[in-house]
C-alpha cells in the first residue's frame, strides 16, 4: 500500500477527529476575545467615573453616579454573563483536555502508522519539512511515542532528545514531556487543522 492509498483509507477518521479537536478550541478563542473586549470597555467606563469624581468630588448633578450605574447595568453586566459563558466553556475544555490529547494522539498514531505501512518505517521515510531544526518525520514519530508512553515514565532517548530540541527551538512548554501528553501541542505545532494539511505533510514523507 502506498501513501496515497493509505490516506484515502484513513481520511474519514482524520476529518472527524481533527474537526472534534479544533471545534472547541476555536470557540474558546472567539469567546475569550469577546470577554477581553468587554473587559477593556468596562475599565474605560470606570476610568471616566473616576475622572469625573476627581474634577468634582461632590458630583451635585449625579453624573458620575449615573455613569457608574450605566456601566454596571450595561457593558459590565454583559461582561458578567460573557464571563459565565467563558467559565463554562473553559470548564468544558479543561474536562476535555484529556480527550483532546487522546484524539491528538490518535492522529499522530495514524501518521506514524502511515510511515510504517507505506514507507517501511522511520528510517526509510523521507525527511519532510523542518520543524525547528528537526525533520518532520522525527517529530511525528517521537510525538506519537511520547503521547502513548509518557505515563510509564520510561521514555526512550529518541523521544527525550526530540522534545528537548523542540523546547529549545520552539517553546519551553515541550520540556514538560515527562509530566503530560504533548499530543495536542505537537498537533498545534504541525498546524494540522484539516485533512489537507495532514495529507500534504504525510505525502512529503513518501520515500
Amino acid at each position: 500500500m502506498n501513501m496515497t492509498q493509505y490516506l484515502a483509507e484513513v481520511r474519514p477518521a482524520i476529518e472527524v477527529t481533527i474537526a472534534a479537536i479544533w471545534g472547541d478550541i476555536r470557540d474558546l478563542d472567539l469567546l475569550t476575545k469577546e470577554v477581553r473586549h468587554l473587559t477593556d470597555r468596562t475599565h474605560a467606563e470606570y476610568d471616566r467615573v473616576d475622572s469625573v469624581l476627581s474634577i468634582d468630588p461632590n458630583d451635585d448633578e449625579g453624573l458620575a453616579t449615573m455613569q457608574y450605574w450605566d456601566t454596571y447595568f450595561g457593558v459590565d453586566k454583559d461582561r458578567f454573563y460573557k464571563n459565565q459563558s467563558l467559565e463554562e466553556l473553559q470548564q468544558r475544555v479543561d474536562l476535555k483536555r484529556f480527550s483532546l490529547n487522546v484524539l491528538s494522539g490518535s492522529v499522530l498514531q495514524i501518521g506514524k502508522q502511515g510511515m510504517s505501512i507505506a514507507n517501511n518505517g522511520l528510517d526509510a521515510s523521507a525527511a519532510g519539512r523542518l520543524v525547528g531544526t528537526q525533520p518532520l518525520k522525527n517529530v511525528i514519530w517521537q510525538g506519537r511515542n511520547q503521547a502513548m508512553h509518557w505515563e510509564e515514565g520510561r521514555l526512550n532517548r529518541a523521544v527525550q532528545d526530540c522534545f528537548a530540541t523542540l523546547a529549545a527551538d520552539i517553546d519551553g512548554k515541550f520540556a514538560n514531556y515527562s509530566n503530560e501528553s504533548m499530543a495536542f501541542h505537537v498537533l498545534q505545532l504541525l498546524n494540522w487543522t484539516s485533512f489537507d494539511a495532514f495529507s500534504a505533510d504525510m505525502m512529503s514523507l513518501s520515500a
